[in-house]
């Protein structure tokens, strides 16, 4: 388990990530005058402490700290760091990720397929003017060996760190049109490796792409003088359905994905990430447009979303997550978070008055060992025959 936070000595989880100035300054006063308030998780016996300084920033009490392998801030004899990670939450707050793919170029695939001539670029296709994501990556010159994100994975974890970064700092998610809004703001935060733009910069006038994220409202498909165009629509904020132009080729692959995954048609959980360009159209004919630009979606992911809009990657996911937001809807002693940058945890569960943590998994086809400290957690795994109620919980930590 990948180890990011801090414990203090009231019992509380820190994530340097999620703490804001005001945050920083409170827990500094609070602590005025004292030393050792504030360890490492990753070996809390071992008395690693820190301190918040003046300029806020946090600092190790002592020289020479070894951290477990699965730390942030472990490294080795010679001076090396952790294993990098593909999204990285850094103490300042900022994100840093590292995708698979660039996504300011469009897709090889679907560069064959525009110049397939059954196909009819569309100018006139609605853009989606609701809250949207909106994202950017440069991968020249990355390393094989370096972890990366394919888009499905870029989009949970953003997701899921955007979900977090509101718990921690008790924001209330009351449904998941206002979750959405969050996940907007959440990529002005959002850095590519190496680009110096962060995602939600992106725009389609200056960028010629942008990531979008909405409600996914159905595919819609017309011939005219016998040229087909393919749209994906989804859902303003006010209801308005837009239509958004792609190829069948990406929109087909996009679908048969999602029903492998969930074994299920898209409903009304279901959403849509995926980079839409500006593209030239074909050398002009008689039977094509004559507007020399179109927008249509290169990559297009469709997922499913719990009713506070956290991205889930089973509908074990989506139940368990449902059930878990009625339950700290109404027991506010209860919460939960998800971290991003491990992926081998499906949630911490942390009740009021508890010194342990639960640590909450769902059965997969992975078999990796997942490595954590049982005097900080008690492991609860979830599967279809389980259902998450506040009385497994309280058992579970008492």
């Amino acid at each position: 388990m990948y180890n990011t936070k801090f414990i203090t000595a009231d019992g509380k989880d820190l994530y340097p990530g999620y703490l804001g100035r005001e945050q920083r300054v409170l827990i500094r006063n609070r602590y005025s005058g004292k030393k050792e308030y504030m360890w490492c998780a990753c070996r809390p016996d071992a008395g690693l402490y820190y301190k918040i300084s003046e300029d806020l920033k946090i600092y190790p009490e002592h020289n020479g700290y070894m951290h477990d392998k699965y730390c942030c801030r472990y490294k080795d004899v010679t001076g090396t760091g952790a294993q990098k990670l593909p999204y990285t939450v850094g103490e300042n707050g900022d994100v840093t990720v590292c995708t698979s793919f660039d996504p300011r170029r469009f897709p090889g695939s679907a560069d064959n397929l525009e110049q397939n001539r059954q196909y009819a670029a569309d100018s006139n296709a609605e853009a989606t003017e609701s809250e949207e994501i909106l994202t950017d990556r440069d991968n020249s010159g990355k390393r094989i060996s370096e972890p990366q994100l394919g888009l499905d994975r870029l989009i949970r974890c953003i997701n899921v760190d955007c979900f977090t970064e509101k718990v921690l700092n008790g924001k209330t998610i009351e449904n998941r049109q206002s979750f959405s809004t969050f996940v907007y703001h959440r990529t002005k935060k959002v850095r590519l490796s190496r680009n110096k733009i962060t995602l939600g910069d992106l725009n389609l006038e200056k960028d010629g792409v942008r990531f979008i994220y909405t409600p996914f409202a159905g595919i819609y498909q017309s011939k005219d003088q016998n040229f087909l165009r393919c749209y994906m629509q989804t859902l303003g904020i006010d209801g308005k359905v837009f239509k958004n132009f792609t190829f069948p080729e990406i929109a087909k692959r996009a679908m048969a994905k999602f029903r492998k995954q969930y074994g299920t048609e898209p409903d009304a959980n279901t959403f849509l990430a995926g980079f839409q360009y500006i593209k030239n159209n074909p050398a002009s004919g008689k039977n094509e447009l004559n507007s020399s630009v179109y927008r249509v979606l290169g990559r297009v992911h469709l997922f499913q979303v719990s009713d506070a809009g956290i991205y889930c990657r089973s509908i074990t996911e989506l139940n368990t997550f449902n059930a878990l937001h009625k339950i700290t809807n109404s027991n506010h002693a209860i919460k939960f978070w998800i971290p991003p940058e491990d992926e081998s945890v499906g949630a911490i569960i942390e009740i009021d008055g508890c010194r342990k943590k639960i640590l909450l998994l769902f059965r997969s086809g992975n078999n990796n060992a997942l490595s954590y400290n049982p005097d900080l957690y008690v492991p609860f795994v979830v599967d279809n025959s389980v259902l998450v109620t506040e009385q497994i919980l309280y058992t579970l930590v008492r």
